[in-house]
């Protein structure tokens, strides 16, 4: 069984790749930092690192193990955090994912609402598509997320929130006839969708994988851009003014949980998920 310095270990000599200042960040001699590694390689049954005069660089398996040993190192010190607040009082800690499109207005609404009604417990809030969210609460990382459907996961259910409205716009004069920004496929398909069939003629010049990045692309003059309205609007704020927005379907956002999870918090959460009229 490994214990948490072996994981700090790996960590060191992958951000320094040299055993001495490893060792002195670790506040060890260089001798005890190889002899740990040797005994962490034995464990693990291969190799993590090669030593030479450019110092330890790691091989494909070291990668590997250092994204894991990150995932640890976090995972304890989140334990560490939640039983010191338990201790002064606290409650416990509910795992939030939003995307940046939720973030914005609605889910500022329902974090207000929780904390008036649970005002002991502590929030962790991640940002991410909606995607990376799914497979967030699949992995039992996050508790419940604010995304965008439709759900692909049996284990997960869903409550829509709220539908918005997509449009288009394009905020420079300097864009080229035809030009549109995209998204990637794979992280946006139903979005993709939409702007594939509007746009089969045009020709895409820029590529973002956030709304943000769609308007910052289209107002330095990659073409048009599709958004979520009242998020371009929050965003954009007076530079609205004076543009025609041209409708493009609609955005709807749901908050997801996972089916199993019936835990007190949890149904706390959803219960100040309120949608909107």
């Amino acid at each position: 069984m490994l214990a948490l310095s072996d994981y700090h270990t790996v960590i060191a000599l992958l951000e320094l790749r040299h055993f001495g200042r490893a060792a002195a960040r670790l506040g060890v001699s260089q001798p005890a930092l190889t002899v740990r590694l040797q005994r962490i390689e034995a464990h693990v049954g291969t190799r993590l690192f090669e030593r030479g005069r450019q110092g330890a660089r790691p091989t494909a398996a070291g990668l590997t193990f250092g994204e894991g040993a990150r995932r640890v190192i976090e995972a304890a010190e989140a334990a560490l955090a939640s039983s010191r607040d338990a201790a002064l009082g606290y409650g416990e800690t509910l795992s939030i994912g939003t995307t940046q499109i939720a973030a914005l207005g609605l889910a500022i609404d329902v974090l207000t609402r929780f904390r008036a009604e649970q005002p002991r417990a502590r929030i962790r809030l991640t940002e991410a598509n909606t995607s990376r969210l799914e497979g967030l609460i699949e992995a039992r990382v996050i508790d419940v997320a604010l995304l965008h459907p439709p759900v692909h996961s049996s284990a997960l259910t869903e409550r829509l929130l709220r539908r918005g409205r997509l449009v288009s716009l394009d905020l420079s004069a300097e864009s080229g006839p035809g030009t549109f920004v995209s998204y990637p496929r794979s992280e946006a398909p139903v979005l993709m969708g939409r702007i594939g069939r509007e746009r089969a003629e045009a020709a895409s010049l820029g590529e973002a994988d956030t709304m943000l990045g769609a308007l910052t692309l289209s107002r330095a003059g990659y073409g048009t851009c599709v958004v979520e309205e009242s998020y371009a609007r929050s965003v954009l704020a007076g530079d609205m003014a004076g543009l025609r927005p041209r409708r493009s379907g609609a955005l709807a956002t749901s908050v997801v949980w996972r089916r199993t999870d019936r835990r007190a918090i949890v149904r706390a959460f959803l219960a100040c998920c309120v949608p909107s009229k």
